[in-house]
């Protein structure tokens, strides 16, 4: 990330525009690394400069928010896209999940999962899985569970990645017997 910042820099002093392309790519570096706080300052970057953020650069800084474990910050981008009129996909509401899980924040992965429906994003199963693992961790094994087979219900295809989300849930209320 430090390279692409760098990179970055040089192309500022030799006068290259920097466009929506270039400041994605050095969100995704930062992703990739976990460095939620240069994600955001690069977002904060494009807006002083006026470059247009788009689905792939919140994405992107929401997963790097949630490999920081900053779902507070995420849900923050989640709003902001709202404010911008900028569309989530999927894939932006998958890692806003993701930035839940960890901190077992389920209510808000609940409400994620309400608004997904309300407004017909489609739900996969990473939306799940990240679901399922918040609920487990937020101490909420019913919700986990009912998610599980919630999915089951809506033809989501299901895999080892949400049954370890369940499965997980299980162990950490020692309901691995039930």
């Amino acid at each position: 990330w430090s390279r692409a910042l760098g990179l970055m820099a040089e192309m500022t002093a030799s006068r290259v525009e920097l466009s929506t392309i270039t400041y994605n790519a050095a969100v995704s570096a930062c992703e990739k690394d976990g460095e939620w706080i240069n994600a955001l300052g690069l977002l904060v970057l494009m807006i002083a400069c006026n470059v247009e953020l788009n689905t792939i650069t919140y994405s992107t800084a929401i997963s790097a928010c949630a490999k920081g474990c900053e779902w507070a910050s995420a849900m923050w981008l989640l709003a902001e896209m709202a404010a911008g009129y900028v569309e989530p996909s999927t894939i932006t509401y998958n890692a806003a999940l993701s930035a839940c899980a960890p901190g077992g924040q389920w209510i808000q992965a609940a409400e994620l999962l309400m608004e997904m429906m309300a407004t017909q994003v489609p739900l996969d199963t990473r939306t799940y899985a990240a679901a399922i693992g918040a609920c487990g961790n937020g101490g909420e094994l019913d919700e986990a569970l009912a998610l599980l087979a919630k999915m089951r219900a809506g033809n989501v295809e299901s895999n080892t990645i949400t049954y370890n989300a369940a499965i997980s849930a299980c162990g950490n209320l020692g309901e691995w017997a039930s």
